[in-house]
């Protein structure tokens, strides 16, 4: 019988934009391709909201794969039936939010009192994939550049942020291929996810696994239910208790209010640092209850990424003064918070945070892959699928973790997980220091043979 062959392909745990560790090639030819000509394809193709949609019926879940007793869990179930007549229903540990657009308007059921972002994030991927307010401006152009033979080649585009004076992240949108065009993998201070496991839902090619890398997290929202959609229009009635504003909609504030906002705090005693400026700013993303609290917090901006996450952690235990509205309502808020530090420079080991990994950069440093066993069972089937994997590489280049996002299979986990826990790679390799490194791994199985 003839054993079936295999691909695998590494993924992006980020963006398949250039990271900060690797530096352009010179000698590198790009194409530029105005995003106009690309973007919309990919929104017809594979976004359930895009014009001429059809209505439909989502289910998802949304859990994070390093922890499983997290907090970061939830579901979001929506009817969909045009752009003017849909109802949402989003649950997480201590929320519930029935979101309703009907003849009348928006109207809102709910109960708790904060929104996540990292939540929000997900909702946006379902409804609105390649955020319009961002991506369909004028004049933006994809950048594509060969990555190395045989690969397809990426195209990015990448727009700045102007949060503050001294903090301008990037956001990027990549395209893997613009020929038969998907939806991109998005990365930004606010907002980044990657789509995958592409089904057919009618003539679209959707993706039914969404994938969010935040600091020490991975979300992963997997839909459990797409179905086109049955409900009638009386279905969408609102009770009377249902108000026309969302009691947790988040309001992005301006970085001069926020450092306003910030209520008195005791002196920040920043620890030593082996090398690096010993005084400067952090500049931080952060966002608040309407009860004045700090829910979230990343980094946007730093002098000395060696005191990032002490800084996070002492801008977690902020508070601030409750934003309202005119009406004196309370509000959640998000913003660019600048933390200033002063610190000095011990001899100390090195202690680097885990960086994320681009696939041109991981290839580079393979030293050795075996190659996962097609099983028999599937063979006798002709079965093909993906696992899709997160991996932590450790700093002698050895895979000291391996965790299983999805399986199309049940069958092509194991053999996936014994392969990849024996690849090996060179250290990666920070100012002449190993570091550990992320990243996700797909291990394509393919019953009808070829790479």
């Amino acid at each position: 019988m003839p054993r079936a062959a295999f691909v695998w392909v590494i993924l992006l745990s980020s963006s398949t934009f250039l990271s900060p560790q690797t530096p352009a090639n010179p000698n590198q030819k790009f194409v530029s391709i105005p995003l106009a000509d690309v973007l919309p394809k990919a929104l017809a193709r594979s976004s359930l909201t895009a014009p001429k949609a059809e209505p439909f019926h989502i289910k998802l879940k949304v859990r994070d794969v390093l922890d499983e007793n997290s907090f970061r869990q939830a579901e979001i179930e929506e009817y969909w039936l045009s752009p003017t007549l849909w109802k949402r229903i989003v649950t997480a540990p201590n929320l519930r939010q029935v979101t309703t657009h009907n003849a009348s308007g928006l109207h809102y059921e709910t109960t708790g009192d904060y929104f996540p972002q990292w939540l929000s994030m997900f909702v946006t991927a379902i409804e609105d994939p390649v955020p319009a307010n961002r991506w369909a401006q004028p004049g933006l152009h994809l950048q594509q550049r060969e990555l190395s033979p045989g690969v397809p080649p990426v195209a990015c585009a990448a727009v700045n942020i102007h949060l503050t004076e001294t903090a301008a992240p990037f956001a990027t949108l990549c395209f893997s291929n613009t020929k038969d065009v998907l939806l991109p993998t998005i990365t930004g201070p606010d907002y980044q996810m990657k789509f995958n496991n592409y089904q057919r839902f009618g003539d679209k090619f959707v993706p039914h696994l969404y994938i969010s890398r935040l600091l020490n997290t991975l979300l992963v929202g997997n839909i459990e239910l797409l179905e086109p959609a049955k409900e009638k229009e009386d279905f969408f009635a609102t009770p009377a208790s249902a108000v026309d504003v969302n009691p947790l909609a988040s309001f992005t504030i301006a970085a001069t209010t926020v450092q306003k906002m910030a209520k008195p705090h005791g002196e920040i005693a920043w620890p030593s640092v082996p090398k690096g400026k010993t005084s400067g700013n952090i500049t931080l993303l952060v966002s608040v209850d309407n009860l004045g609290e700090t829910k979230e917090v990343s980094v946007l901006n730093s002098d000395n990424a060696r005191l990032n996450e002490f800084a996070r952690e002492q801008v977690l235990h902020f508070l601030w003064i409750t934003a309202k509205t005119k009406a004196g309502d309370p509000i959640q808020i998000s913003g660019p918070y600048t933390l200033p530090f002063q610190t000095t420079i011990k001899n100390q080991p090195e202690n680097l945070a885990a960086v994320s990994l681009s696939t041109d950069e991981l290839r580079r440093h393979v030293l050795s892959q075996i190659k996962p066993i097609y099983p028999a069972s599937a063979t006798v089937q002709h079965l093909s699928g993906m696992v899709y994997l997160y991996a932590k590489i450790a700093t002698d280049g050895s895979v000291s973790r391996v965790v299983v996002i999805e399986s199309s299979n049940p069958s092509f986990t194991k053999p996936a997980l014994d392969a990849v826990k024996q690849w090996k790679y060179q250290p990666y390799l920070l100012d002449g220091i190993p570091v550990e490194v992320n990243t996700m791994i797909t291990v394509v199985f393919n019953a009808a043979g070829g790479f």
